[in-house]
């Protein structure tokens, strides 16, 4: 997977995060990514809608609420959504 990471691919997500015609490197690593989602428990939180969205990592807890990941405000849900696609290609490459 590290290696269909690429500059190209991490551009071409910023530019239309929502599904439609990817590329297969991009496609193969969003599937890739909703496989892991339920493990790593990342999610965008909805701040304020149509103004302020942050990412979260879903608690591991019972009676525990979601934790900031970041300091990071995104103005959509799209920038949030690829901060949340930038999150996991870091996560990548980290293990």
């Amino acid at each position: 997977m590290r290696s269909l990471a690429t500059n190209a691919v991490i551009d071409e997500h910023r530019r239309s995060p929502q599904p439609g015609q990817r590329s297969e490197a991009l496609e193969r690593l969003m599937v890739y990514f909703q496989r892991e989602a339920a493990a790593d428990g990342y999610a965008v939180l909805v701040v304020k809608p149509f103004e302020a969205y942050r990412l979260v990592e879903n608690a591991r807890g019972l009676g525990l609420g979601p934790r900031a990941l970041d300091d990071q405000f995104y103005a959509s849900p799209e920038e949030a959504e690829h901060g949340l696609f930038l999150r996991r290609i870091h996560d990548l490459f980290e293990t």
